[in-house]
């Protein structure tokens, strides 16, 4: 291809884009102005698709050498002047889709977020994965990619990551625990305090949870002062304290709660679910016993090892919590049905909102979420609510429950309806009975 043509290429591409910031967006539809939102984002994939392959051409061929930088990195970092991540995380996508041929295709047709490939190219870039990547988990990751939110992805190949290179997972989990660290420090010059940590899986989703829940506590309080100075309308804005106030106020309000008890109680322990497949549950009491790692990757796509908030945790943590009895477990079968739910040190006997919790948290690899598409209300402001309504005589147990934040919980009764398949996956309808604008 002559100079003059990808000349030519890249003149109708200005020209296109020259042509979009003529239309008249005021004059576009609701509708209308969301799908070309998802059209624009399917064009940018695919121009980022072709960034990232001229970046990994350079890369392969050396051609950054003729202006005399050392690696092709530092040419795109000079020429785009973009941040070195970027260039590093655009050779580093080049690199990885070499060796997976079907994430290449979806990235090129536009697919697959640039975001997600991201995160794929991160994973496939671990040389202790190196071996597994094959045929049938380049055609997982592309079906993930397609099909999940970004947030499930990326949670979706770092476990897969941790299960393959359960030895590296493993001396992550051992340094990050050595690691663990705390200090509350004075700024005598402004008269502040800093407060540092550092923590290993298990005892950092322990406190996440804790600190949630003393958050979501702040919230309330001033949700009623703001209600109460504005009245019934009152939006977060209007909020005595910004969203780092509340959670510093959160912070010490548990100092306080533990300064409070007194020094022979016995304090109250949290509960944190953790969240484990009935395989990787076993595997890991085999390995604990002295058994090999198991290393088959290919089944890796289906285990989980979470909290429900979401929080990952490393196989011999939970092992260890069921040995201890300081957290309860929740183990899944192969379909995600809860088959136990395990006890902490005293008898648990849970409710039907827990249980519908914890299946929320077991569908979804976020940890417990809002029905609604990619709604990212924290899973302490979860409501339980039927699927089929209580009107049209829906039952109430696990299988007929959905978990709502506030918000889509009432947007139910004006007429949006969303609609459970039989594998669990939502679409959601307008009142109208039109679906809502579907990813792309």
């Amino acid at each position: 291809m002559e100079s003059s043509e990808i000349e030519v290429i890249v003149g109708s591409l200005a020209e296109g884009i020259t042509d979009l910031r003529a239309v008249d967006l005021s004059r576009l539809t609701a509708r209308e102005l969301l799908q070309l939102a998802g059209a624009l984002e399917v064009v940018s994939r695919r121009l980022d698709h072709a960034r990232d392959t001229l970046a990994g051409h350079i890369d392969a061929t050396g051609a950054h050498g003729v202006d005399g930088h050392k690696t092709a990195k530092a040419a795109l970092v000079h020429i785009n002047r973009v941040p070195r991540a970027e260039a590093h995380g655009s050779i580093q996508t080049a690199r990885a889709l070499r060796r997976l041929p079907e994430v290449d295709a979806a990235y090129a047709a536009g697919r697959i977020p640039t975001a997600s490939v991201r995160a794929i190219a991160r994973v496939a870039s671990n040389p202790r994965v190196e071996c597994f990547l094959d045929d049938l988990v380049d055609r997982i990751f592309a079906e993930q990619a397609c099909e999940a939110s970004h947030d499930d992805l990326v949670s979706f190949v770092r476990d897969w990551e941790r299960f393959a290179d359960a030895d590296g997972a493993d001396q992550a989990r051992e340094h990050a625990h050595r690691r663990r660290n705390g200090s509350l420090v004075r700024n005598d010059l402004a008269g502040s305090w800093h407060l540092r940590g550092e923590f290993g899986d298990l005892h950092g989703a322990s406190m996440a949870e804790v600190l949630a829940a003393y958050e979501h506590a702040e919230w309330l309080a001033d949700r009623d002062a703001a209600i109460a100075e504005h009245g019934p309308g009152a939006t977060p804005d209007q909020f005595p304290r910004t969203p780092a106030q509340r959670r510093a106020d959160a912070m010490l309000a548990i100092f306080r709660r533990a300064a409070a008890a007194p020094a022979d109680a016995q304090s109250p322990e949290p509960l944190v679910n953790i969240v484990i497949d009935q395989e990787t549950l076993e595997t890991e009491l085999a390995r604990a016993a002295g058994a090999p790692a198991d290393h088959d990757a290919s089944r890796n796509s289906g285990r989980i090892c979470r909290s429900t908030s979401g929080h990952p945790i490393h196989p011999a943590d939970a092992v260890a919590a069921i040995l201890v009895g300081h957290v309860r477990r929740v183990v899944v079968d192969a379909a995600s049905n809860v088959i136990d739910l395990g006890r902490r040190r005293r008898c648990f006997t849970g409710s039907s909102r827990d249980a519908a919790l914890l299946q929320s948290a077991i569908r979804d690899r976020g940890g417990t979420t809002c029905f609604w598409a990619d709604c990212n209300s924290p899973p302490q402001w979860m409501q339980v609510d039927h699927d089929q309504t209580w009107r049209a005589l829906g039952p109430s147990d696990i299988a007929n429950s959905q978990t709502a934040c506030g918000y889509h919980n009432r947007l139910k009764e004006t007429g949006y309806r969303p609609v459970r398949g039989p594998d669990g996956t939502y679409t959601y309808r307008r009142p109208d009975g039109t679906e809502i604008t579907p990813p792309v």
